[in-house]
């Protein structure tokens, strides 16, 4: 572990100034070569340890990622020769690109029609892993997706609906947490995609909730080693007030109100009905419901957990939780209030 950190470190960086370079560049080559950089340091850091799961998840994702680059580089290409230009802001380079660009990202981004891969490949990673794809490695194309999604709204609202079918329906069946959880972010997707058409402000928003929540909720995971569904109410280890902690977290990712996944789903549905959306908002609706129901089988599994604990595992409880337990509160309470803070950036960013 010790000879893991530097080069964890290393690969990090990568990713963080991949990413950043990518969503501050001015033209589409620029933007490809952040995205590769991306791409470089979050390999590594797949492949690194060696272990075959992780290496095979690599190589899949490492064949997607290729595709999907190989598809932008093609259209910022077209670009080039058609107009001489590759310039993001000039959306009239979009005519000719458009269908070829956002397939492009909906391959890197794992979202629908082109999620095929996302589950199989999240399956192999540790949650360290799984957490950066879910979260950091979406922020780069979805943030390049924003430039093109409004401009042809067709193909958005299709993906935007297969999206919260396919991940409702997806995760009905899943055994694999890892898998469930790559079908919630299929359908959190799909309500980012629904929002880009319409304001850029709710959709920036939905997605810093889907990061935060996320990020909480791999933590957990991760603190409690849970890789399959069967552990939550088998794992006997967790003291009796951990199921609570994952209840809430679970349920704000389903988007239940008061929590702070709430505010996300909540600003996407008003823009939905002021813009008259009504048969899009319904599907939409219909995947989370879909979604909510494994969201509620865990939650189950986990009181079930709780209500079959007998002493000698609190005993062991007490020894295996009692540094995580402060930090885990901390994480909750960030969820449950969290959108006190988010409501007047909302209001700002609004204004300016």
């Amino acid at each position: 572990m010790i000879n893991w950190l530097p080069f964890s470190f290393l690969f990090t960086s990568l990713m963080v100034f991949g990413t950043l370079f990518s969503v501050s560049s001015p033209h589409w080559l620029s933007a490809w070569i952040g995205l590769e950089i991306n791409l470089i340091g979050f390999l590594t850091m797949l492949m690194f340890r060696g272990l075959l799961r992780e290496t095979e998840s690599g190589v899949k994702y490492l064949i997607i990622q290729s595709l999907g680059s190989g598809l932008l580089l093609t259209s910022i290409l077209i670009m080039l020769l058609s107009a001489g230009n590759f310039n993001i802001m000039d959306t009239t380079l979009f005519s000719n690109t458009k269908y070829m660009i956002m397939l492009a990202l909906f391959l890197k981004l794992g979202a629908a029609p082109m999620h095929f891969w996302l589950p199989s490949t999240m399956a192999g990673m540790s949650w360290v892993n799984c957490m950066f794809l879910a979260t950091w490695q979406k922020i780069a194309p979805l943030i390049l997706l924003l430039t093109v999604a409004n401009y042809e709204m067709n193909l958005t609202l299709l993906a935007a609906s297969i999206g919260a079918i396919v991940g409702g329906i997806g995760g009905l069946n899943q055994t694999h947490t890892r898998a469930l959880l790559a079908y919630s972010s299929i359908i959190h997707l799909s309500w980012m995609l629904a929002s880009s058409m319409f304001n850029y402000y709710t959709t920036m928003t939905y997605m810093m909730v889907y990061l935060l929540t996320t990020t909480l909720l791999f933590t957990f995971l991760l603190m409690n080693d849970i890789s399959q569904t069967q552990q939550f109410s088998t794992n006997m280890f967790m003291d009796h007030k951990q199921p609570w902690m994952f209840i809430m977290l679970m349920l704000s990712l389903a988007g239940m109100p008061p929590l702070l996944g709430f505010l996300g789903k909540w600003l996407v549905i008003f823009d939905l009905m002021m813009y008259n959306y009504i048969l899009l908002l319904l599907v939409l609706i219909i995947g989370s419901m879909m979604s909510l129901f494994y969201y509620l089988s865990l939650s189950f599994a986990f009181l079930l957990n709780m209500q079959g604990l007998s002493s000698p595992h609190m005993i062991t409880a007490k020894q295996t939780t009692a540094l995580k337990q402060p930090s885990m509160v901390t994480l909750t309470m960030m969820t449950l209030f969290g959108f006190i803070i988010i409501l007047p950036l909302m209001s700002i960013s609004n204004t300016t």
